[in-house]
């Protein structure tokens, strides 16, 4: 859907192009083309609003050449139905109409027991959740990913062992049960396999922590990050700059991982979305039955 937009008769529209509907866990791009560069400031006002209030607010950021681009997340578990998208100059604002679908994200097997932790210990993981929400309410005013938002991958041979938005049914004593999706994918990785940094940026955290066990979280400006969990050997320190394709760490089974596996998210604005908004979907894992001694004899023939 494409909207022109003038400020006076003396000054040449601007195009905005807002798209008419998106999916769970993608991102919308809505594209602008304005030859007087103007601020832009997009609010997404979900399904509800105003009663939901989880409003999205974000500025446009500048590509170069008269265009921008404004990202605006949609979560895995997104209200679905009608929700608004408001864009903001410093004449107007124009509200359009996007519709937010329901992806069918597969159901994990099973019900997983979370502990509640302690004394010391939950002072420990509060801490680290607090870490975790002051790193998603950054956006750093640089733009370190490329036009195209094309992202290298974080493995060299990639394969999904749990997809991201999996429904994962979880049971405490605190709270009993509920459901929440996975917000990152899991993918197959042995200890020691090298984890790439999947576009430029700064490293924010390369520390460890209870639940993620080794972990390095980049960002990418304008509140785009990537985060790799579970890791075995850190390749890189906190404040430092890496290109697209450099290793970061290795991938192991720290923290609370259940197997050797790298745990991979992007987040926009704090908010998950599929990795593979910005590179091809990987296929399922296939687990090879293991060769008999017999079979390894021949083999070995």
């Amino acid at each position: 859907m494409v909207f022109l937009l003038t400020a006076a008769a003396s000054v040449r529209a601007a195009s905005i192009n807002v798209p008419k509907s998106a999916s769970q866990g993608e991102v919308v791009k809505i594209l602008i083309t304005d030859p007087n560069n103007g601020e832009y400031r997009i609010q997404f006002s979900p399904v509800g609003w105003p009663q939901n209030k989880k409003i999205i607010l974000v500025s446009a950021v500048n590509l170069g050449g008269e265009k921008q681009i404004a990202l605006i997340p949609i979560a895995p578990d997104e209200v679905t139905g009608i929700a608004l998208i408001t864009i903001f100059t410093q004449q107007s604002g124009n509200t359009y109409a996007i519709e937010i679908k329901k992806t069918n994200f597969p159901v994990a097997k099973g019900v997983t027991f979370v502990g509640d932790p302690k004394g010391k210990l939950k002072e420990k993981f509060d801490n680290e959740k607090n870490e975790l929400k002051r790193i998603f309410a950054l956006s750093t005013p640089e733009r370190f990913w490329k036009e195209d938002l094309k992202f290298v991958a974080p493995l060299k041979d990639m394969a999904v062992t749990s997809p991201f938005g999996q429904i994962r049914r979880k049971f405490s004593n605190q709270y009993g049960k509920w459901d929440i999706n996975h917000f990152g994918a899991d993918l197959h990785a042995y200890a020691g396999a090298q984890v790439f940094a999947v576009e430029d940026g700064t490293v924010l955290i390369a520390r460890h922590w209870l639940a993620e066990g080794n972990v390095v979280i980049i960002d990418h400006g304008y509140g785009l990050i990537s985060l790799y969990f579970h890791l075995s050997a850190f390749k890189v320190k906190e404040g430092g700059r890496v290109k697209a394709g450099n290793v970061i760490a290795k991938s192991g089974q720290t923290g609370m991982a259940v197997g050797q596996h790298l745990h991979f998210e992007i987040r926009i604005n704090g908010i998950a979305v599929s990795p593979w908004e910005f590179m091809p979907e990987p296929p399922m894992f296939e687990q090879k039955a293991a060769l008999s001694p017999v079979q390894k004899k021949r083999g070995a023939e």
